[in-house]
């Protein structure tokens, strides 16, 4: 007769644990886990089993606890054993995998289980399988289990206390808060007083000297830390650092006691590393990234993931770049590290894995924190009503008894409505009955020029919906709390009512669609009606920028006036081309709609450091009338399905060109379209006196939408369609950007809806080269520089337009010794440079090839690097050019006597050369840009300077 093992089970309701015996009852052809549980039996063993833990939950155990409690796992199916015994030795099947010297940590998430013998974790798989404690006593261990509690946190650090919060903590003083401008306004009055100075991204944090920032104490889990980091040496005065690498920084998972996991950048090996240690032991570098950083003074958002204590992820903008799996078990709080230099970050996140969306949805209707609630003034116009407060999102129209707001903008994609019963800006939701539409046409004020594609009624009444429309007899009558209404590709774009699960309503409707909501009572307030999509992307630079890349111009919060530096905006300056890059792409049908407007431009955004001026004081004195305000009248300009590196490579919207004489539109650098509309207002001696030259522009915002519709590109300024072109081999999409030449600007909204949108985080990515040559690049990011032989290096364009310039200093040689001046140089097809000398103390050039010349204001020499360098008329640089000294032909090397060139140009001695630059100054043909000429990848190779 067979044995039967009997196991009597008995459960502690308040620990969770089942209770087992062992009965001890003959059978023949055990298998091994029979043997086991009969050899149990006879032992007088309970099993006691492990309660089934849903959520992150782990639980130590000494070495001195096995005495008494051993664990005993079974695998009915493979018939497999598990035991650690009583001398603390793991085993699976009696082979011995580890003994325990000190502890034992078992963490369970979900079905998974982890096990660190000794604070080390080691590899065992225990799936399918069952665990018990094993013991002469009827109870589990005591005190043994630990939660993990979830943490979901943001901070954009909207306050004058950085620790104000109580949940930041630093090891030392060497944290604060930075300010742009005067800040966020703090209280009522000052957030709607029309004279309080406010910045759209008020405030950073800063650190240094070796120390930390810790957020709370809590022992978290499975969760993600981001923080966006300034990626140079963040400036301490009003010249900016654009040539060195920043010091170390970084973000640290774990207690400070214990294990520890830190993604950082390691200025030592300038590269991004995942490094490990525990307590106060020294950090180990576990995983490097190539040899690749963002440009200096961008901006780029890093993380880092730890999932089950030990899978660690390390994320930059988003994109997983490296793996490691930790054998410590890495639990609490996290952290922002400095090094001994100073460094800064902003808007702060730290999330449980998997708690936010796959997609994210963007809002429709959004407006400014710190201007929407600004009183305006006389000298605020209706373009800073449309950015800030979101006036242009919606038109108000009215039909059959009902009060519509539609949207301006067509969107594309999956679109959600949902219904907010109060909001702060608008109290109360109203009650009477609403008309949820989806119109196709175009944008007007008058409702025929739209097709209704599909609407519903729903009925508002107290606290509750009921929806009013016998078309839908399913759902007529149906009651709900809030009203959502959507168009989703998984409904197969067929409009859908929310009712415990979304009902499809109608046929499909693709493509780009208005959105309108009415009401029989009252006109709808934005406020109460939220239409979101995947499609949207908002940008009002209230983050820190990194999700744009540039390589010049110095983007940051800045001055909008000269006379007020109190106000600040997204903002450039440079004398080159700045050009500000999206990392996102659109694809497709598209919209965007951007404000921009001039900024003072000063001698500071060009390096000089020898410029003085205090708005405090001089902006009514000498100085500031004779520079007219600092503006210059030329050049806001856009580019869109771009390919992100070449402002030509797309569609180019050239505003106030030629000096404020012209608008272009170009397609892949050459123009299709040109006019004179709509230029910057003109001078008015009589109206504004001495301020005519800037007072015009000084309050202004130009609104400009650019959208293409198949193969219908409509670029519009202040509401008036600027140009009208059928394309027809219309540009995929892809990149956006913004840039000027030789001029700065601000930006404070830009809204872009596309077909589809994904971004390439990498882009402008700066792949680091060491080289052997004394040509030193007049921008570090600008150019790409490549050890081509010994000796000889190859310059190419990393950005499309531009300087391309490299620069060669020289100690002591006269002309008169030395004449002959040589070098190996070859220039790539689609290269235009110049030769720029730099002789004592004037400015020369020297033709090569027949590199553009006209169109140039100033020449690449230390004498164009100091004081007024905006506002200067442009130079021909010709035969009767006081700087023209001559014409050289070069294939292979550029050699030249330039004593003879200087002699025969009549200038008189001293004839020290203290400098030559190669690259390229003028603006001919949007050569500065990189329209058909200087494009990315372009450039010379260049080698060693000899004098003879």
């Amino acid at each position: 007769m067979p044995r039967k093992l009997l196991i009597v089970l008995i459960l502690f309701s308040a620990l969770g644990f089942g209770l087992f015996k062992a009965a001890k009852t003959p059978k023949l052809k055990l298998s091994r886990i029979e043997k086991i549980e009969d050899k149990l039996a006879w032992q007088s063993l309970h099993l006691i089993s492990f309660k089934k833990l849903k959520k992150a939950c782990s639980i130590h155990l000494l070495k001195s606890t096995f005495s008494t409690y051993q664990i005993y796992g079974k695998n009915d199916k493979k018939d497999s054993v598990f035991i650690i015994d009583k001398d603390a030795q793991i085993s699976i099947n009696g082979a011995r995998i580890a003994t325990i010297k000190q502890s034992l940590h078992l963490f369970f998430t979900g079905d998974e289980m982890h096990f660190y013998v000794d604070a080390k974790r080691v590899h065992i798989d225990l799936s399918g399988f069952k665990l018990f404690y094993l013991t002469t006593l009827l109870t589990a261990p005591e005190n043994i289990t630990h939660n993990y509690p979830e943490i979901n946190m943001a901070d954009s650090f909207m306050r004058t206390d950085l620790f104000a919060d109580g949940n930041w903590k630093s090891d030392s003083q060497k944290w604060a808060l930075r300010t742009a401008g005067a800040g966020a306004p703090d209280e009522r009055s000052s957030l709607i007083s029309a004279g309080k100075g406010r910045a759209v991204n008020p405030f950073s944090i800063r650190g240094s000297g070796d120390s930390l920032l810790s957020y709370g104490k809590s022992n978290n889990l499975n969760y993600r830390a981001e923080a966006r980091f300034y990626f140079g040496i963040p400036p301490t005065s009003k010249i900016r650092n654009v040539h060195d690498l920043p010091y170390s920084f970084a973000l640290i998972q774990g207690h400070l006691n214990g294990p520890q996991i830190k993604f950082a950048w390691d200025e030592r090996i300038a590269r991004f590393v995942l490094m490990e240690k525990s307590g106060p032991s020294t950090w180990r570098i576990v995983k490097t990234w190539k040899n690749s950083r963002p440009p200096i003074s961008s901006w780029c958002k890093i993380g880092l993931e730890i999932k089950d204590g030990y899978k660690v992820t390390a994320y930059i903008d988003e994109s997983p770049i490296l793996e490691f799996e930790s054998d410590r078990f890495i639990s609490g709080p996290f952290h922002i590290a400095a090094s001994t230099g100073l460094i800064e970050c902003d808007d702060i996140k730290a999330y449980q894995i998997n708690s936010e969306p796959v997609e994210k949805l963007s809002p429709l209707y959004v407006t400014s924190n710190n201007f929407e609630t600004k009183t305006l003034s006389g000298r605020d116009e209706w373009q800073y009503r449309k950015w800030s407060q979101g006036k242009d999102i919606f038109l108000k129209t009215e039909k059959d008894g009902f009060i519509f707001i539609n949207s301006w903008d067509a969107i594309p994609g999956d679109i959600y409505y949902e219904s907010i019963p109060y909001h702060e800006k608008a109290d109360a939701l109203k009650d009477g009955l609403y008309q949820i539409r989806f119109l196709k046409g175009a944008t007007s004020r008058n409702e025929d020029s739209q097709t209704e594609l599909f609407s519903i009624k729903a009925k508002r009444i107290s606290d509750k919906w009921v929806i009013k429309d016998k078309r839908f007899p399913r759902i007529d009558g149906k009651i709900t709390s809030v009203l959502r209404i959507s168009r989703l590709k998984i409904n197969g774009n067929r409009p859908a009512i929310f009712l415990d699960k979304w009902i499809p309503m109608g046929k499909p409707i693709n493509g780009f669609i208005h959105l309108s909501v009415g009401c029989d009572s009252d006109e709808p307030q934005p406020e109460h009606h939220r239409f979101t999509s995947t499609n949207i992307f908002n940008e009002l630079f209230e983050e820190a920028p990194s999700e744009w890349v540039w390589t010049e111009g110095k983007f940051r919060m800045a001055a909008r006036w000269a006379c007020a530096n109190r106000w600040n905006f997204m903002a450039c300056g440079g004398t080159g081309t700045p050009w500000m890059a999206s990392k996102k792409r659109f694809w497709g049908d598209q919209s965007h709609e951007y404000f921009m407007s001039l900024r003072p431009i000063m001698p500071w955004d060009a390096g000089d450091k020898t410029f003085k001026y205090n708005p405090n004081t001089d902006h009514n004195w000498k100085v500031f009338n004779e520079n007219f305000g600092w503006y210059n009248k030329h050049d806001l300009n856009f580019a869109f399905c771009t390919d992100g590196v070449n402002p030509m490579s797309g569609y180019a919207v050239i505003y106030a060109g030629d000096e404020n004489g012209k608008n272009y539109l170009l397609r892949k650098g050459k123009v299709v379209a040109e006019n004179s509309l709509s230029l910057m207002p003109n001078t008015s001696t009589e109206k504004h006196g001495k301020w005519s030259r800037h007072h015009p522009i000084h309050w202004k915002w130009w609104n400009f939408r650019c959208s293409l519709d198949g193969n219908k590109i409509i670029i519009r300024l202040n509401d008036r369609v600027l140009f009208s072109y059928t394309d027809t081999d219309v540009l995929k999409g892809g990149h956006v950007g913004f840039f000027t030449a030789r001029n700065g600007f601000t930006v404070s909204k830009i809204n872009s809806m596309a077909t589809r949108i994904d971004r390439d985080p990498f882009l402008m990515w700066i792949d680091q080269e060491k080289v052997d040559s004394k040509w030193v690049p007049l921008i570090r990011d600008g150019v790409k520089i490549e050890q081509e032989t010994p000796g000889i290096v190859k310059v190419s364009q990393r950005i499309g337009g531009g300087s391309m310039a490299m620069r060669h200093t020289f100690k002591d040689i006269n002309l008169v010794r030395t004449p002959i001046v040589s070098f190996p140089l070859s220039l790539s097809q689609r290269t235009s440079v110049n030769l720029f000398l730099w002789i004592s103390g004037k400015s020369y050039v020297i033709q090569i090839n027949d590199s553009a010349l006209t169109r140039t204001k100033a020449l690449l020499t230390p004498e164009f690097e100091t004081g007024e360098m905006f506002q200067i008329p442009f130079k021909t640089l010709g035969k009767e050019s006081k700087y023209y000294l001559g014409k050289v032909k070069v294939e292979k090397e550029f050699k030249v006597n330039l004593l003879n060139l200087l002699k025969k140009k009549g200038i008189a001695p001293p004839y020290q050369l203290d400098s030559i630059t190669i690259g390229n100054s003028s603006e001919a043909k949007f050569l500065n840009f990189g329209a058909l000429q200087n494009q990315r990848g372009t450039g010379y190779q260049i080698g060693k300077v000899t004098h003879e």
